[in-house]
């Protein structure tokens, strides 16, 4: 079965300066619990506002990607807004 959240090589930074999240990558099957663990400043905030398309302005997604699976198959990016709040309830409910 397909994972409900899907996020390959995940790179992330803030105006020309280096990447502060780099390669990151997780999937979370249906009732599964994640949780993102390390030390402050590691990049977890910012990993998630990225997933849930809440980066402040300065940030760039800069490669990888993000891919919510549901019953009528994949939603990606452009498609995001109309479902983060459908994937905050799904990992809840499930």
């Amino acid at each position: 079965m397909a994972p409900l959240l899907s996020v390959k090589n995940l790179s992330i930074g803030f105006g020309k300066g280096d990447d502060v999240v780099r390669g990151v990558s997780f999937d979370v099957a249906a009732g599964e619990t994640l949780a993102l663990v390390g030390e402050s400043g590691s990049g977890k905030t910012v990993t998630c506002r990225a997933v849930l398309r809440i980066l402040p302005k300065a940030a760039q997604i800069r490669s990888g990607s993000v891919l919510l699976q549901g019953a009528s198959g994949g939603l990606i990016w452009r498609h995001w807004e109309s479902a983060r709040c459908a994937i905050c309830a799904a990992i809840r409910l499930r």
